[in-house]
């Protein structure tokens, strides 16, 4: 694990996410279970968890960088698609 401050980070923060840090794959694998159990047993859900305390990051994934990676870009993409009034539904209906 490789932690550096910045001088805009609060020093409790960093503690905090290092803490997190060393928990993150025991927090995954119980994340499968819950995963698995909700789907009804479905097996191949696939993750990327962000966790953010202050400005300190960490993440965990079952899957690859890359491909969590794709993801999260996909769900930003998407949610800027929301985000444009043309897409917006209320828009659509007929008053």
């Amino acid at each position: 694990m490789k932690s550096f401050m910045t001088k805009n980070e609060d020093p409790s923060d960093v503690i905090a996410a290092a803490k997190l840090a060393v928990n993150m794959q025991p927090i995954a694998r119980a994340l499968i279970e819950v995963l698995r159990e909700q789907s009804g047993g479905y097996e191949d859900i696939a993750f990327t968890l962000v966790v953010s305390v202050g400005k300190c990051r960490e993440y965990v994934a079952n899957v690859t960088r890359e491909d969590g990676r794709k993801m999260l870009q996909e769900l930003l993409e998407e949610w800027s698609e929301l985000n444009d009034p043309k897409n917006d539904l209320r828009n659509k209906v007929a008053h």
